[in-house]
């Protein structure tokens, strides 16, 4: 009978941490993602580029990872902060893949306005790198990112594929 207790006390414990954890990470990414479009009409440095994409895509894609590692039974940290850095390095990969299909997409494929981010004078990281460079800077992030995996002792097949489709994806 203690058997019983102990583990539905444990449970609860873990509910309440989720809850905190999800509670917290959503309260700085609201904050943060509100303040996000300053990339339009700016001409900003790779540096300020990254800082912006990552306190908006980088950042729900990463509190997205971290509620699924805190929902598993006695997650240790090292795997959560693993999924915390896969998470920011796919937001990433997204949001400049993201770029390259503005800059080369149609809209019919796109699915929303081709060439948008040039029509607002955003800055993009095809304005930075050129659509090339811009490519091979998400295929590095999306390796990065299964690198975080692999260093955090995880292994997911779907993250795996996940981040490579990421940097893949027609539309």
């Amino acid at each position: 009978m203690q058997g019983v207790w102990l583990k539905r006390k444990a449970a609860a414990h873990r509910r309440q941490r989720l809850r905190q954890a999800i509670v917290e990470r959503l309260d700085d990414d609201a904050i943060e993602i509100a303040q996000a479009d300053e990339a339009e009409r700016r001409d900003l440095t790779r540096a300020e580029l990254e800082e912006v994409h990552a306190r908006k895509t980088g950042a729900l894609i990463a509190a997205s990872c971290v509620i699924g590692g805190l929902a598993a039974p006695d997650a240790p940290v090292t795997r959560i902060e693993a999924l915390r850095e896969y998470g920011r390095a796919i937001g990433l990969a997204f949001q400049i893949a993201d770029d390259v299909l503005d800059a080369t997409g149609t809209s019919e494929t796109l699915g929303k306005t081709a060439g948008r981010d040039a029509a607002l004078a955003k800055s993009t990281f095809v304005t930075l790198l050129g659509v090339g460079g811009a490519r091979a800077e998400a295929e590095r992030l999306a390796a990065q990112a299964v690198d975080r995996l692999r260093a955090g002792g995880l292994v997911s097949p779907t993250l795996v594929g996940l981040a490579h489709y990421i940097v893949t994806r027609p539309n």
